[in-house]
């Protein structure tokens, strides 16, 4: 322990010590400064009032007049917004924002729904110190804003204050303003009115709340003696209705498709004579594959069989069958072309008549093909359009299988590009945002175009 002792040095411990509350010094210096920075940077503030009027038009329309009184408590300020839902309304027009004094002020309108609303309004004004308080006025209206629940009366159903407000609201004021010449005693009302007044025939219902909590919503409902129809556009329904709207559109398309396929896909009935069924021949000027592909309109594995088959009794291919009877799978070496076929498919194109184009063309993917089962296989589309051309050519199919379902295909091609398209415009543009549903159904109902279109070749 005394040695121990003699070696501490009292300078040293001193200076160390020095060194230690410098350094804690500056560390609180700056914990200090970053905080009156941020609480520099803070904004506070709520609505010391909120006083809304609605005045009901006989056409439907809702002008609207918002009083908004803030309370800035903490920080600068120099801009305000409104954001409004397009919910339960058709337009948003005659926009205008002024202060207090009745001073017009520059606002700004765009169209986000992606933010809290569809509608943002967003004004500027001289910066603002806090603590102060500072009352803007905000003048819009809203076209055929009416609902009808019963054929006799009319119903205003309006969210007053939405959800979206962060704040305390010191006190609400909605008047509600009716058209002239309602009888007070035919209202019906939610919640209970503070008063209910007249002035120069028209009737006044005032509702009022203090002390609104943040992100709490006051919805005003009046309904009255019917003062007009109301109607409901496409734009509105799929606005307000999507899933309703994509389901029947997507409906819709399928149920025109299935009109279309009735009038031009449906093959005719045959009518039987009356007495005896009479033997007819078979149409001998068709190949077996022909006749198949008449049956089925598409070439599937018994028409490629049949297109085998037929090619070997003309002495084209040889088919190696199995030593025992029973069933077989044909396989790659068990094919093979005769000198004859070799001929077929070295004479120059249009030389002969027979065998058909098609038949040509598939001894000769055999021959230049090392798997020749895999020549038949790819050789499926086109057999599918030279049959079908020669049928069509023939009278016995409406139109080539292949062509028309092609047009189909390309028809879902064409919608399941440009509804999705749509989809995302309609989150930029105020235009066709009420028409995303619709094109949400569009672009399922292409599926259908595409699967009933497989259906519509007929036989004639």
């Amino acid at each position: 322990m005394l040695a121990a002792r003699g070696t501490l040095n009292p300078d040293r411990i001193r200076r160390r010590c020095v060194l230690l509350l410098a350094v804690g010094a500056l560390v609180l210096l700056a914990a200090q400064a970053s905080v009156w920075h941020a609480s520099a940077q803070e904004k506070v503030y709520h609505l010391a009032a909120n006083a809304i009027s609605l005045d009901v038009a006989t056409n439907g329309a809702l002008r609207i007049e918002e009083h908004l009184t803030f309370s800035f408590d903490l920080g600068t300020f120099s801009f305000a917004y409104r954001d409004i839902p397009w919910r339960g309304f058709d337009d948003l027009v005659d926009i205008s924002v002024l202060d207090g004094a009745q001073v017009p002020l520059n606002y700004t309108v765009s169209f986000a729904p992606q933010a809290t609303g569809d509608w943002h309004i967003r004004w500027t004004f001289p910066l603002v110190t806090a603590p102060a308080i500072r009352t803007f006025i905000v003048r819009y209206t809203v076209t055929n804003a009416l609902l009808q629940p019963a054929s006799a009366l009319n119903r205003l159903d309006w969210q007053a204050v939405g959800t979206g407000w962060s704040v305390f609201t010191d006190n609400l004021t909605v008047d509600v303003v009716l058209p002239a010449g309602i009888d007070t005693a035919q209202l019906a009302y939610s919640p209970n009115p503070v008063r209910i007044s007249q002035s120069g025939g028209r009737t006044d219902l005032t509702f009022g709340d203090t002390n609104l909590a943040p992100f709490t919503s006051y919805r005003v409902i009046v309904d009255f003696p019917k003062v007009l129809d109301v109607r409901f556009g496409i734009a509105r329904i799929s606005r307000e209705s999507p899933v309703a709207t994509a389901t029947f559109t997507f409906l819709g398309v399928v149920a025109a498709m299935i009109g279309l396929w009735a009038l031009r896909g449906r093959e005719p009935k045959s009518r039987h004579p009356p007495g005896d069924a009479p033997i007819l021949t078979p149409p001998s000027g068709l190949e077996p594959e022909e006749v198949g592909f008449l049956l089925r309109q598409q070439v599937d594995a018994p028409v490629l069989l049949a297109t085998l088959l037929n090619l070997a009794k003309k002495g084209y291919v040889v088919l190696q069958g199995p030593a025992d009877a029973g069933g077989h799978v044909l396989e790659e070496k068990q094919i093979e072309l005769t000198d004859k076929a070799r001929s077929v498919v070295a004479e120059p194109e249009g030389w002969s008549t027979e065998p058909p184009a098609y038949q040509r063309t598939l001894l000769q993917a055999m021959g230049s093909h090392r798997n020749r089962i895999e020549a038949i296989r790819s050789s499926a589309k086109m057999l599918t359009r030279s049959i079908g051309d020669r049928l069509a050519a023939g009278g016995l199919l409406a139109g080539s299988p292949a062509r028309v379902r092609r047009r189909y295909g390309i028809a879902t091609i064409v919608m399941g590009i440009v509804a999705p398209v749509l989809v995302v415009l309609g989150y930029v543009v105020a235009a066709l945002y009420s028409y995303v549903a619709v094109n949400v159904g569009l672009f399922i109902g292409s599926f259908a175009i595409v699967g009933i279109g497989y259906y519509m070749p007929r036989a004639t």
